[in-house]
């Protein structure tokens, strides 16, 4: 088990002297990024004195700490954890940062103290020291490390639950939102492709709005599959129809006979009436403890890793899901800018063009929509043609399969240790 802790360093010089004593590092296990351990303080002078001269301020230079500590019971030699602190400075800080990563051996559990330079010498803005980043994102950056190299981590990161009253609906059986996402595996299974599927969803009853948001409408109800989670949004259900050995993780719950009270025996019978209160009410304070001391109702081995992963990836793919949604519905602007060229010439030949706007109002309102885009795609997505756009569209699409095909239930994994 790995855990992970950031401090602010009051003097650079000390706390470089206190990490480098002999006795502590006796393998020396340091690894330094943009910088020397000898003249660790003149390194971040310089990127810091750049920092001021781009920014007209005078600070002096700011560094913190990261202390990444391992558990005996992970088994792990000086040199894993070592490199475990490498991965750790290198994807939480990134290539920016001068940073050096120290080993202590002294103790009877090997732990890391990583060093880095406050300002990022690439972008010139100084770290982030809200709380999400130096506690939130430092521990699930940690955890996806310990994750991927097989080791234990203090807690499993849950994705968003459902309430306690749709964890009811579901054990009784009666659950809307478990109806017609049984309804979209099958319907997964059965098709080719996703306009296939979606002919076989309107088949079944259920009306289907596209758009930013997939949504599906059953029994007058209206839901975007975002609700259901991450593997019914539209592109995890695109992939799951490509790739049909996907199984997706979900949760387990707990299977009881619910009494129905309305049921004319117990109408009939107050005794067999009360009976059967007592019994759901207890069902009910089972099912509540359940879900707040377990949280998960998922085996703690694979399962629980993968569980991990889930709610670690689910906003990096409905990020990217929805920089794709965004490229796609511009993805005509380019054909639109380039078609208007004879109508523009048109306009400003015009002896009345004010009569002429008027004539032509939708054909303004799409050129007007097309250079907006075309616009927002350069400044946004540094994207300045057709080809350029789709080349973008199809590497995002590349990178969200990529993440998510790690979700995949049925995959084999390596969990061990790859130093």
């Amino acid at each position: 088990m790995s855990v992970v802790k950031i401090q602010t360093i009051r003097n650079l010089t000390r706390a470089v002297k206190y990490v480098t004593q002999d006795y502590k590092i006796e393998h020396r296990y340091i690894t330094t990024n943009d910088c020397f351990e000898n003249s660790i303080k003149s390194d971040f002078d310089y990127v810091t004195n750049e920092y001021n001269r781009a920014s007209n301020r005078s600070i002096e230079t700011k560094s913190r700490m990261i202390i990444q500590s391992f558990s005996k019971e992970d088994n792990l030699n000086a040199e894993q954890a070592h490199q475990l602190g490498v991965e750790l400075a290198e994807k939480y800080l990134g290539k920016g940062h001068q940073f050096m990563v120290v080993t202590h051996e002294e103790t009877d559990h090997f732990h890391n103290h990583i060093i880095f330079n406050s300002v990022n010498q690439q972008t010139m803005k100084m770290f982030d020291s809200k709380r999400k980043h130096t506690i939130d994102d430092l521990r699930q950056e940690n955890d996806l490390i310990s994750v991927k190299h097989g080791l234990k981590i203090p807690e499993v990161t849950n994705e968003k639950g459902y309430t306690l009253n749709e964890y009811i609906s579901r054990s009784k059986g009666n659950s809307v939102k478990a109806k017609l996402e049984n309804i979209i595996d099958d319907t997964i299974e059965k098709s080719n492709n996703f306009e296939e599927f979606c002919r076989k969803i309107e088949e079944q009853g259920i009306a289907i709005k596209k758009g930013k948001y997939f949504s599906l409408t059953i029994n007058n109800r209206t839901f975007r599959t975002k609700t259901l989670g991450i593997n019914y949004l539209e592109n995890s259900i695109k992939y799951r129809i490509d790739n049909k050995d996907f199984i997706p993780l979900k949760k387990n719950f707990l299977e009881k006979e619910w009494f129905d009270k309305d049921n004319e025996k117990f109408i009939n019978n107050i005794g067999l009436r009360k009976w059967a209160t007592k019994k759901n009410i207890e069902y009910l304070s089972e099912l509540s403890s359940k879900i707040y001391n377990d949280k998960n109702f998922l085996s703690k081995t694979d399962d629980e890793r993968l569980n991990f992963y889930q709610s670690y990836f689910t906003k990096d793919i409905q990020k990217l899901d929805n920089s794709i949604v965004d490229l796609e519905q511009k993805k005509e602007c380019f054909a639109i800018y380039r078609d208007s060229h004879s109508f523009i010439l048109d306009y400003k030949s015009a002896e009345n063009k004010t009569e002429f706007k008027k004539q032509h109002y939708k054909e303004f309102l799409q050129y007007d929509l097309a250079k907006k885009n075309i616009y927002i795609l350069k400044e946004k997505y540094n994207i300045s043609s057709e080809a350029e756009l789709k080349e973008r569209i199809n590497s995002l699409n590349k990178e969200r399969n990529e993440l998510y095909s790690i979700l995949n239930k049925n995959k084999k994994r390596n969990l061990d240790i790859e130093i």
